[in-house]
């Protein structure tokens, strides 16, 4: 498999339809076949985007929709959101460097948010990474496109170590991030049920800080199955 396949291209609400055009001519020139579109309507035949697409005309043909972007990872194993900044002191944000320099060979999503305002928080929480292109000279926003751009340099020539038996195993051990949320929705059910999740403020402030401390986690398909025979232990033993 080319290591290139294992990358799909997320924009999440994207306001400007050149913009999508020149990211899909990006993705042609580092071999990316698959984008993504969230929260917009199906392009059509006399898109602006189709203008600066060019060799990239292709991918824009061939482009999925979703209506969110917990719909659009839930097949990859990992997914890296792009933000200038965390929201929350307890999320990690990488340098893209650092990020690129641990990258594995897994079915990996580049998400990136709307031009105006970037990743939603809801989205930065649904992230198994988070990931910023660190500035040399001023704080100043890259395009959308040139970011895309950016991120996939790094990511697609990031050194490749040579994978062992052991390494291969690991990689098939690991799950979707539908099911890896699949998971965290049922911790979150039984701590609920256990009272441990108190109503209004305090449950959202709590369900939050979970999900961060998830979001650094990683499990693999093992520890999953692990856990969840924790819990279900657990809840017939103080359950009636």
């Amino acid at each position: 498999m080319n290591l290139n396949s294992n990358f799909v291209v997320v924009l999440s609400h994207p306001e400007i339809a050149e913009n999508i055009g020149s990211v899909a001519r990006c993705m042609v020139v580092f071999g990316i076949q698959e984008l993504r579109l969230v929260g917009i309507k199906p392009l059509t035949e006399d898109s602006r985007a189709l203008i600066t697409a060019r060799s990239g005309e292709p991918i824009l043909k061939s482009v999925k929709y979703f209506a969110d972007v917990r719909e659009a990872i839930a097949d990859c194993n990992q997914a890296f959101g792009f933000t200038r900044r965390s929201r929350n002191k307890e999320q990690k944000l990488y340098d893209l460097p650092d990020l690129a320099a641990q990258f594995e060979n897994t079915r990996t999503a580049l998400v990136f948010g709307c031009e105006s305002q970037g990743l939603t928080e809801w989205e930065i929480l649904q992230m198994t990474h988070l990931a910023r292109i660190p500035p040399t000279h001023s704080e100043s926003s890259l395009n959308l496109s040139h970011a895309v751009a950016i991120a996939l340099y790094a990511l697609v020539n990031a050194p490749k170590k040579n994978e062992t038996e052991e390494d291969e195993v690991s990689r098939q051990d690991r799950v979707t991030i539908e099911e890896s949320q699949a998971a965290l929705t049922e911790i979150l059910d039984t701590m609920d049920r256990s009272g441990f999740l108190a109503r209004g403020k305090k449950e959202i402030s709590k369900r939050k800080k979970f999900r961060i401390l998830w979001q650094r986690l990683h499990p693999t398909r093992g520890e999953l199955n692990f856990l969840s025979g924790a819990l279900h232990s657990l809840i017939k033993k103080v359950e009636p």
